[in-house]
């Protein structure tokens, strides 16, 4: 898949900030991590910080609800900014060059159910511009 800006999302706390990296504002802050941990790793490397993790849910809808809930702060895919909204959780862009993310995807060479199908084409598409083409 192609280049996705990551997105931290913040308790409503941090709805006034343009999101820059930095050493003051984040190594007080908890964070919650997805199953990719990919996104804060690059947001703590730019901000010369070392996060202090204080959860990991694993999906993405689970870190989100703990966002909201108030038990830290998360870097997520930005694609989920036009998907899921919850109460308490704003989203806010990183500065600077977009962080990579990529997804892997294994699938019948022959599949027939339309859903699969449409699933698979979408990949494919979406994969079109990226450095590596499935076999």
């Amino acid at each position: 898949m192609p280049a996705r800006r990551r997105y931290p999302c913040a308790p409503e706390r941090w709805a006034h900030r343009h999101y820059r990296p930095r050493r003051s504002r984040t190594a007080s802050e908890s964070f919650v991590i997805p199953e990719q941990v990919l996104g804060l790793r690059e947001v703590a490397r730019r901000g010369r910080f070392d996060p202090h993790i204080i959860s990991s849910p694993g999906s993405l809808v689970a870190v989100l609800t703990q966002v909201a809930l108030g038990v830290g702060v998360a870097v997520i895919p930005s694609v989920l900014i036009n998907t899921v909204q919850l109460p308490n959780v704003v989203f806010r862009e990183i500065a600077g060059p977009a962080i990579i993310s990529e997804v892997a995807a294994l699938f019948r060479r022959h599949e027939r159910l339309p859903t699969v199908r449409n699933l698979i084409d979408q990949l494919l598409e979406t994969n079109a511009n990226a450095p590596f083409q499935p076999q």
